[in-house]
């Protein structure tokens, strides 16, 4: 009698553990879209859509720019950029001409990239942590907003430019971005904001495209001073 009863015993608290986990998974994903898979920027410029001219500089970030457009003209490159094979930062990682995948849980959504094999790890409903240092993918909380992954980065390092412009950004920068999928889920839209009251009177924004290629798959990317291995090799795909 005493074992039948530790027996229900068990089992209903099973039970409550596997009714208390699902109720989590569904507190944490129920509005979550599937935006997992490899995407490709449709727009391998680099460069932002942005009104380059009308920018809303500070003088200090005005100042910045010039420095940043003069050194770009000179075929000397950013004065900046003390090594070409640092990381680009955030957001101009997610302008660059490489695809990258996306894997999706309830509690973290990861950006795993192709350039350069860079990671972005997105916790779900967790705060930045107290006591972070400056980095160059910073520290990026999100949460679903609806079907639409909203998502906050800071800590940025300052030693990286916005776009191929050159467009300066100081160690303030705060980016939220807000990624949805579009056309029937074959394209994921990345809805970028900027703040940086060192650089920019106003916020910032520009939209990023990326088209889904299931076909795709991240490839060695090495980091040297010659052309990109996937321009050398994208003739042989």
């Amino acid at each position: 009698m005493e074992r039948a009863v530790s027996l229900r015993r068990s089992r209903s608290a099973l039970v409550s553990l596997i009714v208390a986990a699902l109720a989590l998974v569904l507190a944490t994903g129920a509005n979550a879209a599937d935006i997992s898979g490899i995407w490709w920027i449709k727009d391998r410029t680099e460069v932002a859509k942005l009104d380059h001219a009308k920018l809303p500089f500070t003088p200090e970030g005005a100042a910045a720019y010039k420095q940043n457009l003069a050194d770009i003209a000179s075929g000397k490159g950013l004065a900046i950029e003390h090594n070409k094979c640092l990381p680009p930062g955030v957001p101009r990682l997610m302008l660059a001409r490489y695809p990258f995948q996306i894997l999706q849980t309830p509690a973290q959504v990861t950006f795993v990239h192709e350039k350069m094999h860079l990671v972005r790890l997105i916790y779900i409903d967790k705060p930045h942590p107290d006591d972070i240092d400056l980095t160059y993918e910073g520290s990026s909380t999100g949460k679903w907003d609806g079907d639409a992954l909203a998502v906050d980065t800071i800590s940025l390092k300052d030693n990286t430019v916005i776009d191929k412009t050159g467009i300066p950004h100081s160690d303030q920068l705060h980016v939220t971005e807000r990624f949805s999928l579009k056309d029937g889920g074959k394209t994921l839209l990345d809805q970028v904001t900027m703040e940086d009251p060192k650089v920019f009177t106003k916020p910032v924004s520009f939209d990023i495209s990326f088209a889904k290629h299931p076909e795709a798959h991240l490839m060695q990317d090495v980091c040297s001073f010659g052309p990109p291995m996937r321009d050398t090799l994208q003739g042989k795909r």
